[in-house]
């Protein structure tokens, strides 16, 4: 997942206080709607894994930063698929963005070179 961070209070990540619990658990309702939606979408999609930065690396264990923020490049290359959470400058706004001819129409595009896939 490439997205915003904004404000990073508000955000999950983890950290050496909560890194075992994250092991076991991270609970829904910590997550932002970005990262929720992310979840959903790599679920729908049989996609087992999802590498989000700020739960993939520990934040205050600079060791851990250092080794993990240098294989971020290889880990985006190295995707089946990589989504891009460019509408919103944090994680309060989810991944679907609002069509305007359609109010309560919402879309998330995935463009691969082989094929478009829209779902809704």
């Amino acid at each position: 997942l490439s997205h915003c961070w904004g404000e990073p209070e508000n955000m999950a990540k983890t950290l050496l206080s909560n890194l075992e619990a994250y092991k076991s658990e991270i609970a829904w309702e910590k997550l932002t709607k970005t990262f929720q939606h992310a979840v959903h979408f790599t679920y729908r999609f049989g996609i087992r894994y999802l590498w989000i930065d700020s739960l993939c690396i520990v934040r205050d264990d600079i060791d851990d930063w250092r080794a993990e923020s240098a294989k971020m490049a290889r880990v985006f290359e190295s995707a089946f698929l990589t989504i891009m959470a460019t509408g919103s400058r944090d994680g309060s706004a989810g991944l679907y963005a609002d069509c305007p001819q359609a109010p309560n129409f919402q879309s998330l595009y995935h463009t691969s070179p082989i094929r478009e896939i829209r779902t809704d």
